[in-house]
């Protein structure tokens, strides 16, 4: 389970940065590539881990 989610991780920090500075060329109409960087990370990972957890929790408890 941590090997999937160390594989999976890159790839879903990677989207959030784009996402992030995707969302500030539309907005302000310039892209801060050190904000993208700092700010994309944050906002995709930690509601990813939440969830992640939330989920193994709920099937370990219907595996008892």
């Amino acid at each position: 389970m941590l090997a999937e989610t160390a594989r999976e991780l890159p790839n879903i920090v990677l989207v959030g940065i784009l996402l992030d500075a995707v969302s500030q060329w539309l907005i302000l109409g310039v892209a801060q590539p050190g904000a993208a960087v700092v700010v994309g990370p944050v906002l995709i990972a930690l509601p990813y881990a939440f969830a992640r957890a939330v989920s193994n929790r709920i099937a370990r408890r219907g595996r008892r």
